[in-house]
């Protein structure tokens, strides 16, 4: 069931099947080693990654829902895209026909012109393997900023300058070095991330191009921002239409397999 714009399709393995987003090959060791999803870290271990943590706290705290609509584009292909999510667990996007549906307990992935569906109960996986699964579902759709980022406190250190912190998470691993994540000083706005190999290069990295600030909340937001491989290839997403706690029903997240359509393992 992968999308295709027009002769490129951009597709992404998932543990729960083939499923696809859109998102070169080249581009899938960020979400594999994003490392373990824990949000919160004792004072002691690091005192400015326990800063990094409050402000991400208080950032997403005030975040009840969100609903952005936009464009995802990769050379000449381009295709609309949309990405929803309420507190607690909801979560839904769409790249053309194709959806992806979390209801807090299952993952529902569908390919509305095939009429297949795929539904997955996540009820049962640990939390951090099931926060893993949907970061690599739904990170496409909306980068740091739009959602908290997977920190792992283990080994995790902060630099802060220029008026930004800079968190470094070692990799284990035989050709990997670290991630580093970006985000300005104080209020944790999102700016960039990179994985780098032992040579110090970057392997794939997010930046954030254009920024927009929500009217309602005063908080600013990536409004642009594009996903390059280290062959150079590039994912550019920009948002047309963004709203902040607007409210969204929960009826949005349903994951009920549409009648009529096939089901597969």
């Amino acid at each position: 069931m992968a999308p295709q714009l027009k002769r490129a399709p951009f597709v992404v393995v998932m543990p729960v099947a083939a499923a696809a987003l859109p998102i070169t090959a080249s581009l899938l060791i960020s979400i594999a080693l994003a490392g373990c999803p824990k949000a919160h870290v004792d004072a002691h271990v690091d005192p400015k990654l326990a800063a990094v943590t409050a402000a991400l706290d208080k950032r997403f705290g005030a975040i009840k829902d969100i609903s952005i609509a936009g464009t995802a584009a990769q050379g000449a292909e381009t295709s609309p895209f949309t990405y929803e999510m309420k507190q607690p667990q909801f979560v839904r996007a769409t790249l053309g026909p194709h959806s992806f549906t979390f209801d807090g307990k299952a993952l529902l992935v569908r390919d509305d012109d095939a009429k297949v569906a795929q539904r997955k109960d996540l009820a049962g996986v640990d939390e951090p393997t099931r926060l893993l699964m949907l970061h690599q579902a739904f990170s496409r759709f909306a980068c740091e900023g739009w959602r908290p980022p997977l920190i792992r406190p283990t080994g995790a250190h902060v630099d802060d300058a220029a008026g930004r912190w800079t968190v470094v998470v070692p990799i284990d691993d035989s050709e990997l070095k670290e991630e580093r994540l970006v985000l300005k000083q104080g209020t944790a706005d999102f700016v960039e991330k990179s994985i780098v190999n032992k040579a110090g290069a970057p392997v794939t990295s997010t930046k954030v191009t254009a920024e927009l600030v929500d009217p309602t909340t005063k908080m600013t937001f990536p409004k642009a921002w594009e996903t390059t491989g280290g062959d150079g290839n590039g994912l550019k997403m920009s948002i047309d239409k963004a709203v902040v706690n607007g409210g969204l029903d929960a009826a949005r997240f349903n994951t009920d397999v549409p009648a009529g359509y096939k089901t597969t393992p």
